[in-house]
């Protein structure tokens, strides 16, 4: 038992720890605060002090606001930056098109790139379903590879892996598509027709 006057203080330290690292990014309510936004805060309530910020409602609030307005304006630049990728992957596509022989602005334009949107989708699905395979296939490899053998030798565990790794990628129903490349051709009466080259 410590005397009282010398009893160690655990709780200050951490306390002042935790309002001087984390409090100054938002503490644990608002998601995201700046240093600036912090400081502006503490000036605008006039807490001053560490201890003071964070029994000040009003500071508090400040902070909640001001993540709030940060958060926004984060998501805003996510949605600007998904809708100008779209744009540019339509473009993408329109340019495919035109190199096709259609032109813009007409139904077959529309058509072409609908077929080659949706050729493409399905490739991108069928890559992403692959690759979950291979790497499921790798933990296999991985998980055999540090298993205990018979006779404790690394060769053993190789060989065991490999086996395992081999009989797990039997399963993979098709390769692996190697490249996006397609073609687009008039099929008559004004239809487009699109398939993988």
């Amino acid at each position: 038992m410590f005397p009282v006057h010398n009893r160690p203080n655990w709780g200050v330290p951490l306390l002042l720890a935790c309002v001087n690292s984390t409090l100054v990014s938002g503490c644990a309510l608002p998601q995201r605060v700046t240093r600036a936004s912090a400081s502006e805060c503490a000036a605008k309530t006039g807490a001053s002090s560490p201890v003071g910020r964070m029994f000040n409602e009003a500071y508090m609030q400040c902070l909640r606001e001001k993540s709030d307005i940060l958060v926004a304006e984060e998501r805003e630049r996510a949605d600007a930056k998904a809708e100008r990728l779209a744009r540019e992957y339509v473009h993408s596509l329109e340019a495919e098109c035109q190199n096709f022989g259609f032109s813009a602005g007409t139904p077959e334009m529309s058509s072409c790139k609908m077929q080659l949107y949706q050729l493409k989708k399905a490739q991108d699905a069928q890559v992403t379903q692959q690759n979950a395979f291979h790497a499921r296939c790798r933990a296999i490899y991985s998980s055999r590879l540090l298993a205990p053998t018979n006779s404790g030798s690394s060769g053993e565990s190789f060989t065991s892996a490999a086996n395992a790794y081999n009989n797990c990628m039997a399963g993979l129903s098709t390769p692996m598509p190697t490249q996006n490349n397609y073609y687009c051709s008039r099929a008559g009466n004004g239809t487009v027709f699109c398939q993988e080259r």
